[in-house]
């Protein structure tokens, strides 16, 4: 898949990496949880350590998915959230990009001969 021009070994239509995704994205809940805990425990804390913390959140989640190195090489240095953000919505459009490149009614369940008929049925008959 290519995000922002460059190349990482990942594949929306990839079960292995769907799997990969979908850990990143449970380890993001929890880590998006435990930062809203840290800064209600914190209130002193500034609005700087909060954008970093939203950032590392960030980068963490696309190196698990992309590969340990990916966030960085993306350009993100933990200091700026809308970077950060752009990557991910960049990282989802790549993703629902690739995903649209094929028919979705290939991956439709083939009807057996019952409902085959069945089907011709209701539609001749209404």
């Amino acid at each position: 898949m290519k995000v922002f021009d460059k190349e990482f070994a990942f594949s929306s239509l990839n079960a292995n990496d769907i799997e990969c995704l979908e850990q990143a994205k449970a380890k993001l809940d929890k880590a998006e949880e435990a930062e809203r805990q840290r800064t209600q425990q914190n209130p002193n804390m500034s609005y700087a350590d909060g954008l970093r913390g939203q950032c590392r959140i960030i980068e963490a989640f696309i190196d698990d998915v992309l590969g340990a190195g990916a966030a960085a090489s993306l350009g993100l240095d933990g200091n700026d959230l809308g970077k950060a953000l752009t990557v991910m919505t960049e990282l989802t459009r790549a993703a629902n990009q690739e995903k649209q490149q094929f028919d979705p009614s290939i991956l439709a369940p083939q009807l057996n001969r019952e409902q085959r008929r069945k089907e011709k049925r209701r539609r001749h008959h209404g």
